[in-house]
């Protein structure tokens, strides 16, 4: 510099768009159980903001629009060896918030497993962690009674470390 005063323009973007978050946005499930996911808005409505399926309405508001709320999704049980089922959930929304009413969001995606054949049920197939010890889980299930013990192994490698190693499943505890 010699001394002379220099200006520069600054252009910001604002970054705040009316949307709704899943997580997770996948989901497994048995046959005849029920899951949870949350849901929180992506910015700060001007009004109030109702999302809803199946007879479930969530209400946010400026006060707890980035709170996690919870929906939750029941499979229905059947005696039918149909294998999984995959099923999509759609969520209105209204609002007196322009930018929301009527907003479509991004589906839940979830499978549903069939419990009238034998198998492995993980409540999720995304697990997010963060380096630094952080650590995540997720539920193991069998989709039907075993006859005998069943053992499932996990293995991790590289970076990942999976506790327990093993976990073993009977009939009282599938």
């Amino acid at each position: 510099f010699d001394g002379q005063r220099s200006t520069v323009d600054v252009l910001i973007r604002n970054d705040d768009v009316a949307g709704a978050t899943f997580t997770p946005t996948t989901l497994n499930v048995l046959e005849g159980d029920q899951v949870s996911y949350a849901v929180t808005l992506k910015s700060e409505p001007q009004a109030n903001v109702t999302i809803s399926r199946d007879g479930q309405s969530l209400t946010f508001t400026a006060n707890n629009w980035d709170k996690a709320q919870t929906m939750t999704f029941a499979a229905p049980e059947d005696d039918a060896q149909q294998g999984p089922q995959a099923v999509q959930l759609d969520h209105t929304v209204s609002s007196g918030d322009a930018g929301y009413d009527g907003l479509t969001p991004d589906k839940v995606s979830v499978l549903v497993v069939d419990n009238d054949t034998p198998g492995v049920l993980l409540s999720s197939t995304v697990v997010d962690v963060a380096e630094g010890g952080k650590t995540g889980a997720y539920a193991v299930n069998l989709t039907s009674p075993p006859s005998a013990p069943v053992t499932v192994a996990f293995v991790g490698g590289g970076q990942l470390a999976v506790e327990p190693g093993t976990l073993t499943f009977n009939s009282s505890n599938w």
